[in-house]
C-alpha cells in the first residue's frame, strides 16, 4: 500500500512539474492563455506584412515562415499568394507552378471558387476632381492563372454612391446625394471623407475606397429567401464606408447590402455557414480626420475653390473595436468588444474567422499595442491566446499583425513539408 502511495505521490509530482513546464514554455513562446478542451486546435497562419506568413501550432511554437503574403490555401494542398509583385500559386515544396502579374497590383485578400479560379482585390486608376483616384477592383484568374475577366467599381459608381449615401458613414453630410447633380458635388462637401491617402500613404494618389476582403458564396440554404446569396456571387467589404455587400459577378450589379449601425471602418466582414456576417468593426479612425481646420493638407491639395464646401466633419468617439454578428436584416445577434482604451484600440486592420466548434479568431493588428490573436467562444470566453513575442526595436512594442486564419491539422500536413501534428 505504502508503494502505491508512494508511486501515486511521485506520479503527482511529475504532473505538476510537467504542468508548470508547459506552463513556462506557453508564456516564452507568446501563448498566455490557452484551453485545449475548448479551442479549435489547429496551425494558426499570421501575415504580420505583405511579403510573409508565419505558421505557429497551439504552442505558440513557429513550425513553418514562407516568404509569401496573403496566403490562400487551396483544397489539395496547393496555395496561391503574394510574391513581391507577383500572384503566385505554389506547392507545399515552394516549387512555383505558375506566377503572372496582376495590372494595377493586387492588395488585401485572395480566395478561390469550386472550379479553381482566383479571386483577387485589385485596382484601376481613374481621374476624379482633377486629381488621380483609385477604385477597388475585381480581377479573376483561372486555375491556370490566365486572366478572365475584371468587375470595377469605376463602372458602377453611380450605383455605389447611392448605397453608401446611405450608411451612417455619410449620415450627418448636409446634402443628401443627387444624382442629377453628379458625384463630384455629393464628394466635395467633405473630400477627406472620400478622398484618402492611398495604401501607400503618398498623396500623389488617392483612393476612393478600401474594400479589404472577398468571398465566393456556396450553396446554401438563405438563397431561397434572398436571392442575392445565390451560390457563385461575391460577398465584398465596402471598407470605409460602413457597409458590405453582395455582387453579381454574372452581370455586375450589387444585389444586396448590408449596414453597419454606427460609423466605423471594418475588416473581414464574412457570411458564417448560418447565414450571419461576422465582421471586425475597427475603433474610430483618426486618420481619416486628422483635423478640423480648414487650412488643412486635403485643401491644400484639392482646388481652391471648393475649400468652402469643406466640412471635415469628426464622428464621435469610439475608442473600442468589436467583432460583431448581424443577421441578413442587420439585427446584431452576438458581439465581443472590451470598452477600454488600451486593450482593443484598433483603429485598421484586424480579421475576424468563425472557427469549425463556433469560437471565434480574433486578430488586433495594431502597431500601438502590438499583435495580438484569441480565441473566444459563444458565451465570450477567451480559451487561447498569442502576444507575438517579438519586439519591434524602434517602437518597443511587439510586432503587429495583418490577420490571421485557422487550419485544421489534417490541412496543416498537406502544405507543411513533414509536418505531423
Amino acid at each position: 500500500m505504502k508503494k502505491i502511495l508512494f508511486s501515486l505521490f511521485v506520479l503527482s509530482l511529475c504532473q505538476v512539474t510537467i504542468a508548470r513546464q508547459s506552463d513556462s514554455t506557453l508564456l516564452e513562446n507568446g501563448i498566455t492563455r490557452f484551453d485545449s478542451s475548448k479551442t479549435a486546435n489547429g496551425i494558426t497562419l499570421l501575415t504580420t506584412d505583405f511579403a510573409s506568413t508565419d505558421f505557429i501550432d497551439m504552442y505558440g511554437n513557429l513550425i513553418h515562415k514562407i516568404p509569401i503574403g496573403l496566403i490562400c490555401v487551396l483544397p489539395d494542398g496547393n496555395m496561391i499568394g503574394k510574391g513581391g509583385p507577383n500572384l503566385m500559386k505554389f506547392d507545399a515544396d515552394m516549387n512555383v507552378i505558375w506566377q503572372t502579374i496582376v495590372e494595377g497590383g493586387f492588395h488585401h485578400d485572395i480566395t478561390f471558387d469550386d472550379e479553381g479560379n482566383i479571386y483577387v482585390l485589385s485596382n484601376n486608376i481613374y481621374p476624379i476632381l482633377g486629381k488621380l483616384v483609385r477604385f477597388d477592383a475585381i480581377k479573376i484568374y483561372s486555375p491556370e492563372g490566365i486572366f478572365i475577366r475584371e468587375w470595377s467599381l469605376h463602372d458602377h459608381l453611380k450605383e455605389f454612391v447611392k448605397i453608401i449615401s446611405k450608411s451612417a458613414w455619410c449620415s450627418d453630410l448636409p446634402l443628401a446625394y443627387d444624382s442629377s447633380k453628379g458625384i463630384e458635388a455629393y464628394i466635395l462637401q467633405d473630400p477627406e471623407r472620400f478622398l484618402m491617402p492611398a495604401c501607400d500613404y503618398q498623396f500623389s494618389c488617392f483612393e476612393f475606397s478600401h474594400f479589404n476582403s472577398i468571398q465566393v458564396i456556396k450553396e446554401n440554404d438563405g438563397s431561397k429567401k434572398i436571392p442575392a446569396l445565390k451560390k457563385g456571387n461575391l460577398f465584398l467589404s465596402f471598407d470605409p464606408y460602413s457597409c458590405y455587400g453582395i455582387v453579381d459577378i454574372s452581370t455586375g450589379k450589387i444585389e444586396w447590402v448590408g449596414y453597419l449601425p454606427v460609423k466605423t471602418t471594418l475588416h473581414t466582414p464574412l457570411l458564417t455557414d448560418k447565414g450571419t456576417v461576422l465582421v471586425f468593426q475597427n475603433s474610430t479612425a483618426e486618420r481619416f480626420w486628422a483635423s478640423e481646420k480648414k487650412n488643412t493638407l486635403w485643401l491644400k491639395i484639392l482646388p481652391d475653390k471648393n475649400s468652402s464646401e469643406q466640412t471635415t466633419s469628426k464622428p464621435d468617439e469610439r475608442l473600442w473595436a468589436s467583432i460583431s454578428e448581424y443577421d441578413l436584416t442587420n439585427h446584431k445577434v452576438w458581439e465581443y468588444s472590451v470598452d477600454s482604451k488600451d486593450s482593443m484600440r484598433v483603429e485598421y486592420g484586424g480579421s475576424a474567422q468563425r472557427l469549425s466548434n463556433g469560437n471565434t479568431l480574433v486578430c488586433i493588428a495594431d502597431d500601438k499595442i502590438g499583435g495580438r490573436v484569441f480565441e473566444v467562444t459563444p458565451k465570450k470566453e477567451i480559451v487561447w491566446e498569442y502576444v507575438c513575442p517579438d519586439i519591434d526595436p524602434e517602437k518597443g512594442t511587439p510586432w503587429g499583425f495583418y490577420r490571421a486564419s485557422r487550419i485544421s491539422y489534417e490541412m496543416a500536413k498537406k502544405i507543411i513539408p513533414g509536418y505531423k501534428p
